[in-house]
């Protein structure tokens, strides 16, 4: 990982219920999609490192974790956001807390302009919090806005790229399979399993 040092290591909680950075109340445990994750060189651990800084085994996968606690955790919203009501909309921009944390975004920070589900003629885009132990959502499509149907792989889309990922994100582009000639509506459901 030294070429991509710069990449965000995906730490549990680096500030903290505090929100500062390098105080005791700190997770430095690494999220489950971080790319410190295997990332580290075994023979370059000082003799005798046997163990992380929570006294267990030094190397739990492929290779080393870079950081001090080998071995990573799901991402929940309680972990990330703690103290912030998940149904409260802490950035006022008419979006649930949840709803950010699920599609990857800081429900703390500005308003992000990307998020939810785009829909254009032959194909939906979506996003989603892709470490998320927490979480589940479905794709619905609508005539009329009060019927819902859940979306089925292979009868109403197929995935047309791979999907791509960063920073605890999976992005991913769904070809329909009857291409947009009725009005459809379609939503994205996001609901917490805790």
């Amino acid at each position: 990982m030294s070429s991509s040092s710069d990449m965000d290591p995906l730490f549990a909680n680096p500030s903290g219920p505090d929100l500062i950075n390098g105080t005791l109340d700190d997770d430095l445990r690494l999220l489950q999609s971080s790319p410190a994750i295997d990332a580290g060189n075994g023979p370059l651990l000082p003799e005798g490192a046997g163990t992380d800084f929570l006294n267990q085994p030094r190397i739990t996968g492929i290779e080393v974790d870079i950081g001090a606690i080998e071995g990573f955790i799901p991402a929940t919203f309680a972990l990330l956001h703690p103290g912030l009501d998940p149904n409260g909309d802490e950035n006022h921009n008419g979006v649930s807390n949840f709803a950010e944390y699920a599609t990857g975004h800081d429900p703390r920070s500005s308003p992000p302009s990307n998020l939810g589900l785009h829909v254009s003629r032959d194909s939906l885009t979506y996003q989603i919090r892709e470490n998320a132990s927490d979480l589940s959502f479905r794709l619905q499509r609508s005539t009329d806005l009060k019927t819902w149907m859940n979306l089925a792989e292979g009868v109403d889309f197929i995935k047309s790229e791979p999907a791509r990922s960063g920073g605890g994100v999976e992005y991913q582009v769904l070809e329909l399979s009857d291409p947009l000639s009725t009005n459809l509506f379609f939503r994205q459901v996001l609901e917490s399993n805790q």
